[in-house]
C-alpha cells in the first residue's frame, strides 16, 4: 500500500507539473474579438472597420459578472445543490464496495479488487465516451443520463449474489459516474464562458468544494445504515434518493440558451451590465 501510494504521489505532482497558463495576449485577443463582436464591429489589424447589423450578432449572449454576482444566478445555485446532494451518494458505492462483496456474497479479496478495478477502468472508458457524446448532443443533457444511469446500478446493487452480477453492475456504474466529476465544469463554462479565467477556476473550485460535506458524510451514513439493518438495501435507497434529488436540480437548470437570452434582455432593458458575445456550446 505505502508502494502504491508513493506511485500515486509521484503521478499526480508530475502531471500537476504539466499544467500551464494559457499566455495573456491569447486572452486579450480573445476578449477583443468577443467584444468586437457584440458592438457590431469586424476589426481585422490594417484592415477596414466594418458595422455589422444586429440580426448577424451571435444567437447567445452572457453578462461580465463578477465572482459575487454569478454566486446569486440561478444555473449556478442549481449547479451547486446538485453537486452538493450527490455527493452524498456518489462515493458511497466506491467505499462499501469491498464490504459487500467480502461478507455479503462471500468472494474472495481478489475478487472484490477485481470489482474494483473494474469500476475504475470503466470509468476511465466512460469520461473519454461521454466526452464524445457530450460535444454531440450537449454536457447537461449527457450528465443527466449518466446520473440517470448511476441511480439504476446503485438501486441494483443490493440484489448481486455472485461475482458475475456484481462485475456487471461495476462496469456500467463505472462506466457512468465517469461523468460525475468530468461533465459539470464543461456544464458551467457555457453558462458563464464570458466571465474572466480567474473567475471560472474560482466558480469549478466552489463546485468541488461544496462537495466536501457529502463525500464524508455519505459513506458514513451508509455504513451506519448497514451496521442497524445488516444489509445495504438501506444504504442504496439513502444512495439512490441523495442522487435523485441532485438529479432534480440537474434537470431543473435553465438551459443556457434560455439564460444568455434572459441576460440579453436584461441589457437591452438598461438592468444588465457589459456584454460579451461568447461561442456558444450545446448543454
Amino acid at each position: 500500500m505505502r508502494i502504491q501510494a508513493l506511485v500515486c504521489l509521484v503521478v499526480v505532482v508530475f502531471a500537476s507539473s504539466l499544467i500551464r497558463r494559457p499566455p495573456p495576449s491569447s486572452s486579450a485577443e480573445t476578449n477583443a474579438e468577443m467584444k468586437a463582436e457584440v458592438v457590431g464591429v469586424g476589426e481585422i489589424e490594417g484592415g477596414d472597420q466594418q458595422q455589422q447589423t444586429s440580426n448577424n450578432q451571435p444567437k447567445s449572449f452572457t453578462q461580465t459578472l463578477s465572482f459575487i454576482k454569478v454566486l446569486k444566478t440561478s444555473p449556478y445555485i442549481h449547479l451547486l445543490l446538485f453537486k452538493f446532494c450527490s455527493a452524498f451518494g456518489y462515493l458511497n458505492f466506491f467505499v462499501h464496495l469491498p464490504v459487500f462483496a467480502i461478507e455479503d456474497i462471500e468472494l474472495s479479496a481478489s475478487s472484490s479488487a477485481f470489482c474494483l478495478a473494474l469500476v475504475g477502468a470503466a470509468s476511465l472508458c466512460g469520461r473519454i465516451l461521454l466526452g464524445i457524446v457530450a460535444d454531440r448532443v450537449g454536457a447537461k443533457k449527457t450528465l443527466v443520463l449518466s446520473m440517470s444511469g448511476v441511480i439504476c446500478c446503485v438501486a441494483l446493487w443490493p440484489t448481486c449474489k455472485s461475482l458475475y452480477p456484481l462485475a456487471l453492475i461495476c462496469t456500467t456504474f463505472g462506466f457512468f459516474a465517469g461523468a460525475f466529476p468530468s461533465l459539470p465544469p464543461t456544464v458551467l463554462s457555457s453558462y458563464y464562458g464570458g466571465t474572466s479565467p480567474d473567475s471560472i477556476h474560482r466558480l469549478i473550485g466552489m463546485t468541488f468544494l461544496v462537495e466536501t460535506a457529502g463525500a464524508l458524510l455519505g459513506p458514513y451514513i451508509t455504513g451506519v445504515l448497514y451496521e442497524v439493518r445488516g444489509n445495504y438495501w438501506y444504504g442504496s435507497w439513502f444512495t439512490c434518493g441523495m442522487l435523485g434529488v441532485g438529479l432534480f436540480f440537474l434537470w431543473r437548470m435553465e438551459s443556457h440558451e434560455v439564460f444568455h437570452e434572459r441576460r440579453r434582455k436584461e441589457f437591452e432593458s438598461g438592468e444588465g451590465e457589459v456584454v460579451e458575445g461568447v461561442e456558444m456550446q450545446k448543454v
